[in-house]
């Protein structure tokens, strides 16, 4: 029997901000982005399970960002649909 099994499929998300944000790596001021991006393992190139989650806030001209926890991306991406 045979499988060919993989990992490195991701599917991202990504949402702007309404507040208006400084870049110190690029030194403009722009609504920030975040993002959630989901990591899955794949059977046959097919992803099936997901095995890692990361959430990301970054500056959308030179995306220099850093990690988020999930209770931030939530209350960000809230506060932004508001």
């Amino acid at each position: 029997m045979f499988f060919i099994l993989g990992a490195g499929h991701k599917s991202n998300e990504e949402y702007q901000l309404e507040t208006i944000s400084h870049c110190g790596h690029c030194n403009n001021d722009s609504k920030w982005m975040i993002g959630k991006v989901t990591h899955k393992a794949s059977l046959f190139f097919v992803p099936l399970v997901p095995y890692k989650t990361e959430f990301i806030t970054y500056c959308p001209i030179c995306k220099n960002g850093h990690m988020i926890s999930k209770g931030d991306f939530e209350w960000k991406l809230l506060e932004s649909n508001n």
